[in-house]
């Protein structure tokens, strides 16, 4: 079994399950290192008749697999998904899961969108930025703010797409908007860099007030003091009457799922 592929894969599925915490992620990460070398799975060989033991999650028999893909034949996308989970950490066949994840994409499963993009973009040799910034786009149409954001990194590096700042800032302030501090912070570091302090300030004082509520153990940012110094006193008037509106207007939302 090639075990850097089973973690690669490992890896991807639980950053798309968890988000942007990664020190939840490590530590599952490091749970299923344990679990995979103590010798506790045992992985079956393509064409098997029995499922890979009562311990794994995605094993399949032959008798279960083709029902599976006879649902999935039939527009059935969890199906297609799940093959795609089967093929992905008990087989480990690359090129069965990418068909049953492109497949599961095309019914609609956001999952699948999120795993073939993240492929694409960082599995991939070499890397497909344009197909990864098409799927990105659907899961934006599909509502997913963490699409927001990753739409707003694919134009700020210019992957994929031509790079523009300015679409970028668009899709990054689309994400803060709906409570993502993540991107509160990032929007904060891009205007300073282009000198709009005041604009930079209003962002940093939005996070600072989050902060206050949860704790600076779990909102780390820079304190936003260091900008006010910047801003005359009329200007940081205003700028904190606009950080205080904002504040009140986005969601306030728990801070790992934010990050």
């Amino acid at each position: 079994m090639n075990t850097r592929i089973t973690m690669r894969y490992w890896y991807q599925w639980l950053r798309l399950c968890m988000g942007r915490d990664q020190s939840i992620l490590c530590s599952v990460l490091i749970c299923w290192a344990v679990i995979l070398w103590s010798g506790s799975f045992t992985f079956l060989k393509a064409g098997d008749g029995e499922p890979v033991t009562s311990a794994s999650t995605y094993g399949l028999s032959n008798d279960q697999l083709r029902s599976l893909e006879e649902k999935a034949s039939n527009g059935d996308a969890d199906s297609a998904f799940r093959i795609s989970a089967f093929y992905t950490f008990t087989v480990q066949d690359e090129a069965a899961m990418l068909k049953w994840l492109r497949r599961a994409e095309e019914l609609g499963h956001s999952t699948a969108a999120w795993n073939l993009a993240y492929y694409y973009r960082y599995n991939a040799h070499p890397p497909d930025y344009k197909t990864a910034f098409e799927l990105y786009h659907k899961l934006v149409k599909r509502k997913s703010v963490d699409a927001m954001i990753t739409m707003g990194e694919m134009f700020e590096g210019g992957l994929g797409v031509s790079k523009d700042r300015v679409e970028a800032m668009k899709w990054y302030e689309k994400a803060a908007r709906v409570g993502k501090v993540f991107t509160m912070e990032k929007l904060s570091r891009i205007l300073l860099e282009d000198g709009k302090v005041s604009e930079a300030y209003v962002w940093a004082e939005v996070v600072s007030l989050r902060r206050k509520r949860v704790g600076p153990e779990k909102i780390k940012q820079s304190n936003p003091a260091d900008l006010a110094k910047r801003l005359s006193a009329e200007q940081l008037e205003q700028a904190k009457e606009r950080a205080a509106k904002l504040d009140k207007e986005i969601p306030f939302i728990e801070p790992w799922t934010s990050w």
